[in-house]
């Protein structure tokens, strides 16, 4: 499956609107720009627990955004323009967990 990189919640709604299937967050992309601690950190995880929670979550608060909008719109499940923005959001946050869970080993 291809997908890009999205560090913010704005990348990854455009990528789902261009139809790539998938959004990849990058822990190296986190290191450096993207997480809560505010500094850049090389690759080796040594940036704070809650920073791919935190991107993972603006990103899944985006979808909810999108789909209030379609929904509002009256564009529905079986419409030429409809996005399953819920169905990415519950990937999203199947991947948050995989990253809890990593963290904890």
């Amino acid at each position: 499956m291809n997908s890009l990189g999205a560090l913010t919640a704005g990348q990854a709604l455009q990528q789902v609107k261009a139809g790539i299937e998938a959004i990849y967050l990058s822990g190296w992309q986190v290191a450096a720009d993207a997480n809560t601690s505010e500094t850049m950190y090389p690759d080796q995880s040594l940036y704070a627990y809650d920073s791919v929670p935190t991107v993972v979550r603006r990103i899944n608060n985006s979808f909810k955004r999108a789909d209030e909008i379609q929904w509002a719109k009256g564009v529905n499940e079986g419409d030429k323009d409809f996005i399953d923005f819920l169905h990415l959001l519950l990937q999203m946050q199947k991947q948050v967990l995989v990253e809890f869970l990593m963290l904890l080993n």
